[in-house]
């Protein structure tokens, strides 16, 4: 039985997660990078991580020309001894579209890199995941949580795929605090993501009755 979901995704850096941390789970993973035609993105004005990445899965699954499953991921953050005025908590984007017009790589890491400036030079924070996969019926979701992450004011580049935030965004491994841009895969699958694996595993299981 070949099992195929499509990714509501065309961020590189998601995509080569994805793929990783289920690689054993036998899924086939389609992205919105693979379809011949163009889904203009969704709004998402749901309460929380879980309810927008269900907004994002329903939305997708209505606009496929070919129905299949869809897996969808909404991402944001807290940070943690900020005003409240300066969390943007599922909206990473919003404060930096208001203040240069458009939410582009730079303009991300320059306006969080001088949030961390505002609050000497370091600010921890959680990142927050939403799941959630939708087939035209059935709608399964879960949360996942990872911790141990800060945001700093100096950036180290290049950053990695798909994840602008990671040349200003520092994860503690064992003792060490390092910037996820030069964390390696083993210390990312051993340290970081799999409260992450976890729920998507979890999530693939119960839809697919693995």
């Amino acid at each position: 039985m070949t099992r195929k979901i499509l990714f509501a995704t065309t961020n590189v850096g998601k995509i080569e997660r994805m793929k990783r941390l289920n690689r054993d789970l036998g899924v086939g993973f389609v992205t919105l990078k693979d379809l011949p035609y163009e889904i203009v993105e969704p709004d998402e004005n749901g309460a929380d991580m879980v309810d927008n990445a269900a907004i994002k899965a329903k939305y997708y699954w209505e606009k496929l020309n070919l129905k299949m499953p869809v897996i969808a991921e909404y991402q944001g953050t807290y940070f943690i001894g900020v005003e409240e005025v300066d969390n943007p908590y599922k909206d990473v984007k919003k404060p930096v579209v208001e203040k240069y017009g458009n939410a582009n790589p730079e303009n991300l890491v320059q306006y969080y890199s001088d949030l961390a400036k505002k609050y000497g030079g370091i600010v921890p924070e959680v990142w927050d995941y939403g799941f959630a996969i939708f087939d035209g019926e059935n709608l399964t979701s879960g949360k996942a949580v990872a911790d141990n992450v800060r945001i700093v004011e100096t950036p180290m580049y290049p950053a990695a795929p798909g994840f602008p935030f990671s040349c200003i965004c520092q994860h503690k491994i064992v003792e060490e605090w390092k910037y996820y841009s030069q964390i390696t895969t083993t210390e990312l699958e051993d340290n970081f993501e799999p409260p992450i694996k976890k729920v998507l595993q979890n999530l693939l299981v119960r839809y697919f009755d693995l």
